[in-house]
């Protein structure tokens, strides 16, 4: 009687799997191309070094190519600008790039991703970021997705920003190829 159920257990896990597997939308599956743009306006930033704060505003593009079913391979491009409230007037404005990778946990819901960017300040210095994010994919059309999600990074340049430790939260609009 024990074979029998844990048979038809195991039957029934590997049709539960099948399905999903076939479930999975064209856009999740190897060879597929995603294309988003993103903003990250609602920063919450530590400045361990002398203990300030900073407000800034971000607007960028991202790519991902599928290289096997929900994971991607991500490239990123941007620019932000950022005021550190320390009386500073001058808010820097940088372009960032940068590259990583991406899991869909499910077709239409949580992801989680990693990856690393360089900053580069217009006229003045390069930085290199590491973050790691997560969020929810929501799909409005079958092409046609909507991403927020919360992005924590890590900066490792020591000088004006200091070895900033940042939690973001973001906002995609993409779209599925």
């Amino acid at each position: 009687m024990k074979k029998l159920f844990l048979t038809a257990l195991v039957a029934a896990l590997v049709t539960a799997t099948a399905n999903a597997q076939s479930d999975l939308p064209s856009g999740l599956s190897k060879g597929s191309f995603v294309a988003k743009g993103k903003t990250t306006g609602f920063g919450l930033s530590i400045l361990t070094g002398n203990g300030s704060s900073q407000t800034e505003f971000n607007l960028g593009a991202e790519g991902a190519y599928f290289v096997i079913d929900r994971l991607a391979i991500t490239a990123e491009a941007g620019i932000e600008t950022e005021k550190v409230e320390t009386g500073d007037d001058d808010a820097p404005r940088m372009f960032n790039m940068g590259a990583g990778a991406r899991y869909y946990l499910s077709p239409q819901g949580w992801f989680a991703g990693a990856g690393f960017l360089i900053k580069d300040v217009i006229g003045d210095y390069r930085s290199l970021t590491f973050k790691i994010e997560g969020g929810y994919t929501y799909y409005i059309r079958d092409n046609i997705f909507i991403e927020p999600g919360v992005q924590f990074s890590k900066n490792f340049y020591d000088e004006y920003i200091a070895r900033m430790t940042k939690i973001d939260f973001t906002v995609g609009i993409g779209f599925k190829f």
